[in-house]
């Protein structure tokens, strides 16, 4: 039995059972060491609780120590194995940390239920997302291949490549696993790279697994383009704006709109000129309109974006067109729904002085009067001081 000293070794969460400190603390020390005749003789004491079991296997699964896991899972049936909180927290971190013995171990123990099927889907995705390629290996000569399986809403390939695990990927494919499935909210792996900046996984999934570029998600009819134009991707050696100009080279659609909105519009209104200049070399409509009939140019006089309003402007943007400027949130609280405004309208409810300045330099018309009969100079007056002496000076 481990002295009292003994359980400063072990830094876990908290322990959803209530036992004696002195017996958690032996099992766990023991098979935190991996010191498996220790562990043997405690278990055969037969004074250590099923939950003392489980949580001393999860710290030999994830140390590593295969001795102490064989010992652990012999003095386990098969039922209580396979039970997804004693079967799945083991076997996921030993997945998730490289342990392939271990996980051939309790692969072979689990079963082939449907219950083993989801832990070991789960499993994968840990696997993947760290990208394991030999625990992945294990679980494809298991009796139930899951690499190609959903766990809820994602596969292992999906977790790979989020995480930008070329290899992963690359062994998958080899595997003849398909790595272009869709999760419950139709993304596909190449949306979860745009989303996570993976720029080496959507490479590969482009040029080898032949990822479809154009399909749109299941809730948001969102395509991997329109993910990427509202993100600048940093990758090393490469220009912000490398993940978007890898997808319009794989001929991805600049008009497919995400439900409300094209990638332009989403672009401008996060100021990044050089999504915005991709796009408008790609042909993308510098007028086009969204749901609430707004311009790339609205998009961008909201964003408090400047040199992007240069930039839309010099792509012969319409500087004095009216649009809906009540679908923004501030121009909503303080004109009603019904408001038609133009560019520099919205520029001065917003207080953005310097675009008020980019568009008074592009000669706007600071005369034109909206749908309730108001001047730029009356918002100006009325709701932002600051900008009348801009507006004199026109």
């Amino acid at each position: 039995m481990a002295h009292s000293s003994d359980t400063h070794h072990v830094t876990a969460p908290c322990l959803p059972w209530h036992a004696a400190p002195a017996q958690v603390s032996a099992l766990a020390c023991a098979a935190q060491r991996g010191d498996d005749v220790q562990v043997a003789a405690l278990l055969t004491s037969g004074t250590v609780r099923l939950q003392e079991k489980h949580f001393a296997l999860q710290l030999a699964a994830v140390n590593g120590h295969v001795a102490c896991v064989r010992v652990i899972v012999g003095a386990l049936s098969r039922n209580e194995l396979q039970n997804a909180r004693h079967y799945g927290g083991p076997l996921e971190l030993a997945a998730a940390n490289g342990h392939e013995r271990i996980v051939n171990l309790l692969v072979a123990r689990g079963g082939t239920d449907v219950l083993s099927l989801i832990v070991g889907c789960r499993a994968a995705c840990a696997a993947a997302r760290k990208g394991h390629c030999g625990v992945l290996a294990q679980f494809e000569r298991s009796v139930v291949p899951v690499c190609g399986t959903k766990y809820f809403d994602e596969t292992a390939a999906h977790a790979a490549a989020e995480s930008d695990q070329v290899q992963a990927l690359a062994f998958m494919l080899q595997c003849k696993v398909q790595v272009d499935m869709q999760d419950r909210c139709g993304n596909r792996p190449l949306h979860r790279a745009a989303f996570r900046h993976a720029f080496r996984a959507a490479e590969y999934l482009l040029l080898h697994a032949k990822a479809a570029v154009n399909t749109p998600t299941w809730k948001g009819h969102e395509t991997p383009l329109y993910v990427a134009a509202g993100r600048e991707h940093a990758a090393p050696g490469r220009e912000p704006s490398c993940f978007l100009q890898l997808l319009l080279q794989a001929k991805a659609d600049v008009h497919a709109d995400g439900g409300t909105r094209l990638p332009l519009h989403i672009a401008a209104s996060r100021g990044l000129d050089s999504n915005v200049r991709l796009l408008l070399r790609a042909n993308a409509q510098v007028a086009a309109l969204d749901c609430n009939g707004l311009t790339p140019l609205a998009y961008a006089v909201n964003g408090h974006a400047p040199s992007t309003v240069r930039l839309l402007l010099h792509a012969k943007s319409s500087l004095n067109g009216a649009f809906a400027a009540a679908a923004f949130h501030r121009v909503h609280q303080v004109r009603r729904s019904g408001f038609v405004g133009s560019p520099l309208h919205l520029a001065v409810l917003l207080g953005a002085a310097a675009v008020v300045r980019v568009l008074l330099h592009a000669k706007a018309d600071a005369d034109a009067v909206d749908s309730a009969g108001w001047t730029p100079y009356d918002y100006a007056a009325d709701y932002c001081a600051e900008m009348v002496d801009a507006l004199r000076r026109r």
